[in-house]
């Protein structure tokens, strides 16, 4: 499905930037706001978050995500966002790109379901999900349906305890411009 692939590429970057931090031993950094006029967003990311791009195939043709990734000494903080053709977005009801998006994020790494909850995010399709990469680490995602963009919101932590706080501080942080 067109939204497995957009998580296929983010489980493999996730993946890889697990690795890394396994490897890595920053500083602690306190979280900053960060600002991306083309993304339209605003957020509290733990540093100044790097910028990578992807071409991704999908049915409705070839996309590009947008990928800010920040991480302190124990955590990973992805925000993302994907642009769809406005006709394609109107051929699938909301539930069916979230559930894919789910799906395909659990599914593509052999991740265990925690748990998930559909809601409205200021009026808005959106979906939160927990999950455990079995021996390596949580994953706390939100993902955002606003028209024909789609938001993609990770924290990675190596333990399901003690990254509360930081999870609400990412995932409440989050404004769309626009919507209120």
């Amino acid at each position: 499905m067109r939204y497995q692939r957009i998580a296929i590429f983010l489980i493999g970057f996730i993946l890889i930037l697990l690795l890394l931090l396994s490897y890595k031993s920053k500083k602690n950094s306190q979280f900053k706001e960060f600002r991306s006029d083309e993304g339209r967003l605003t957020i509290l990311m733990p540093g100044k978050p790097q910028r990578e791009t992807q071409e991704v195939n999908t049915p409705a043709g070839i996309v590009k995500m947008v990928m800010y990734t920040a991480e302190s000494k124990e955590i990973i903080c992805i925000c993302a966002y994907t642009d769809y053709p406005q006709q394609h977005i109107n051929l699938v009801d909301s539930n069916t790109i979230l559930d894919g998006a789910m799906n395909g994020a659990v599914n593509n790494i052999k991740g265990k379901l925690i748990n998930q909850k559909s809601f409205e995010f200021h009026d808005l399709p959106a979906r939160d999900i927990q999950m455990e990469i079995p021996k390596q680490a949580f994953v706390d995602l939100r993902f955002i349906l606003a028209g024909e963009r789609f938001y993609q919101l990770m924290l990675i932590a190596p333990g399901d305890k003690g990254h509360q706080q930081d999870i609400a501080k990412f995932f409440d942080s989050f404004k769309i411009d626009g919507v209120n």
